[in-house]
């Protein structure tokens, strides 16, 4: 494998990687119809003169591009400390997600700080998996 080889697939592993992250994120707080999930970044200037990205809203839309709402019913939500929460609005809930860690070593849960982040924001097609071709 060359150099050019060798960087293409390893771009592809981290595409993998990312839309993996992203399907798990959305299926444990939104459930699995969601399609297409875009997420939206903001820079905000830092110290050294650059700037910082962070995830400043994201959208799930389902296969006829319907916005799709936080499914309450799932058993993320179930978790004690989104027991006040659940009767909030979506806004509400969004920042507790944002801020949420697991409570119990070995949780499998994806947090919001292992979403991609993008300085353009990123929307990912849950429909296609990447292929990473050998």
């Amino acid at each position: 494998m060359n150099r050019k080889q060798l960087k293409q697939t390893a771009q592809a592993y981290k595409d993998l990687e990312e839309w993996t992250t992203v399907r798990d994120f959305c299926q444990q707080v939104y459930g699995e119809n969601v399609a297409t999930f875009e997420i939206r970044t903001c820079g905000e200037f830092n110290d050294e003169g650059g700037l910082n990205y962070h995830i400043d809203d994201c959208t799930a839309y389902n296969s006829q591009g319907n916005e799709i709402a936080f499914d309450l019913s799932l058993p993320f939500w179930q978790q004690s400390c989104f027991d006040d929460l659940r009767k909030e609005d979506a806004s509400t809930l969004r920042l507790a997600l944002m801020e949420w860690f697991p409570l119990e070593e070995g949780d499998t849960w994806v947090v919001w700080e292992e979403l991609p982040i993008k300085e353009d924001g990123q929307v990912f097609d849950l429909t296609k998996k990447p292929i990473v071709l050998q």
